[in-house]
């Protein structure tokens, strides 16, 4: 069984969480980006993410 949460309010894995996005798509000049874009997602108040 799994648990799902936000990343937000599990910082702790805020780390892992971006190596292992960045090492599934990402490349080696890249990190800092994956790094910053889910960093300003947990910061943000919006939930929406874009979805219709």
């Amino acid at each position: 069984m799994f648990d799902v949460y936000e990343l937000r309010d599990k910082m702790e894995y805020f780390d892992d969480a971006v190596n292992l996005f960045w090492s599934q798509w990402g490349y080696q000049s890249n990190f800092k980006y994956y790094h910053d874009c889910m960093l300003h997602s947990c910061n943000t108040e919006s939930e929406s993410f874009g979805l219709l």
